[in-house]
């Protein structure tokens, strides 16, 4: 399955900096829109963070919104466990925040 293969929800670009090289590569995350994998029972959520790890398993919850909650947790699990070795930048330069830091 790759992205054509289910409606579009949201599209994220970020770089992914190599300080040790000085290269950036340009990750693409995709959210698709949830649907009901058991009606009324649980949903699922497709996700491909192009750049990375590609299309992974759709992410299951309960509901659309737990669906959800859980595919962009994983996002920003994959892009903190990454910046151990690179970093992340939004596509302007600046480093990466997915706003959830208290300012």
């Amino acid at each position: 399955m790759n992205k054509s293969d289910f409606e579009i929800l949201a599209v994220r670009d970020l770089l992914l900096h190599n300080q040790a090289t000085g290269k950036s590569e340009k990750i693409e995350i995709t959210l698709g829109k949830p649907y009901w994998v058991e009606d009324g029972i649980s949903a699922a959520c497709p996700l491909v963070i192009d750049g990375l790890v590609g299309r992974v398993p759709d992410i299951v919850g309960i509901d659309f919104m737990q669906a959800l909650q859980l595919a962009l947790s994983l996002v920003e699990n994959i892009l903190q466990s990454v910046q151990d070795e690179k970093s992340v930048h939004w596509p302007d330069g600046e480093p990466y925040s997915d706003g959830s830091e208290a300012t």
